[in-house]
């Protein structure tokens, strides 16, 4: 796809997820990736659990104004609803959504928070990402204490996005991205079944320019890769889906080792979001959708934290055929 020219010798590579469920980020000096690719510095959200992401959830006063983002804007909207005091509040819960069912989306679009109040998508979405870029230079600044001082013009940025998404969401994310504060001469759109099987890709092709021709290796030349994007989303031991939907792509390596693409990406709409669906479904079924209802709307504190102990389960999930 199309992207902008970017800094032709950047110090420090860093990506930024803008996920639909969870999101995060991850940087790491060109430097140290050459040495080893896999060397890669996240940030650990939730220190007990091992957590590499955060909800994406951000919150709005009543003045419009940003208030934060993730598992602080769970928190503190759960906070406003135990003292009734969040009816002004603007909670914007997996928008990311609404990019992929407006294929044209205008300047002006609007988002629905969770009771239905608006805001403008650029606003939502850029001062999200303005929040993440901020976050990641803090954790820079704090694991880099004693080295060089990387300066902004010597990141090059990187925003991954749904390789479904039309180009107008895809320019939408571009232009949220540089309101977030990320230039657009130093900024990359990738998208994301691509950005994995990259990743992959070149992991192996550093084994295979080392190996023997006698060697194994799954990325000799004539291979044929399929990459199944589920969004999933990881802890230190269990990985459990979490996206809005599944993406499929495949891919050949050529003999020179570069990558041609086969089949152009699909998807279906059958990712993590359409359990939390069955789930809400199962809800209804077992009491009612006016209770249902009721209980969103009178007791926003007790929904939420339903929301929470269902994620967890989630994580928790061990298929039958594993149980010992």
């Amino acid at each position: 796809m199309a992207s902008a020219q970017v800094v032709s010798q950047p110090l420090l590579m860093a990506t930024i997820d803008f996920g639909t469920t969870f999101s995060g980020y991850a940087f790491q000096t060109v430097a140290n990736l050459k040495e080893n690719i896999l060397n890669i510095h996240g940030y650990n959200w939730d220190l007990q659990n091992g957590v590499l992401k955060t909800p994406t959830c951000v919150l709005f006063d009543p003045a419009q104004n940003f208030n934060s983002f993730g598992r602080d804007a769970e928190d503190k909207y759960t906070e406003l609803a135990q003292q009734n005091d969040h009816a002004n509040w603007y909670y914007f819960r997996r928008c990311k959504l609404d990019l992929y069912k407006c294929q044209d989306i205008p300047r002006n679009f609007m988002l629905k928070d969770v009771k239905g109040k608006r805001l403008p998508a650029m606003k939502v979405i850029s001062e999200s990402i303005e929040y993440m870029r901020e976050h990641l230079m803090r954790e820079l600044k704090r694991v880099r204490q004693g080295h060089h001082v990387i300066r902004q013009s010597e990141i090059r940025w990187i925003v991954t996005v749904p390789a479904i998404w039309s180009n107008a969401a895809k320019q939408f994310m571009r232009e949220a991205a540089e309101k977030g504060g990320m230039p657009s001469s130093r900024l990359m759109l990738v998208l994301e079944p691509e950005a994995a099987f990259t990743f992959c890709y070149q992991t192996n092709k550093e084994r295979l320019l080392f190996a023997e021709k006698s060697m194994q290796c799954g990325f000799l030349p004539g291979t044929k890769c399929l990459i199944l994007d589920a969004g999933v989303v990881c802890t230190f031991e269990i990985c459990f889906l979490s996206g809005s939907s599944i993406q499929i792509t495949v891919q050949e390596v050529q003999n020179d080792l570069s990558i041609k693409q086969l089949y152009m990406v699909n998807c279906g709409n059958c990712g993590g979001t359409k359990v939390d669906l069955a789930f809400e479904n199962f809800l209804e079924e077992l009491i009612g959708k006016p209770a249902l209802q009721k209980f969103r709307n009178d007791d926003k504190a007790g929904y939420l934290n339903l929301q929470r102990e269902f994620e967890k389960k989630k994580k928790e999930y061990i298929p039958i055929s594993q149980v010992k």
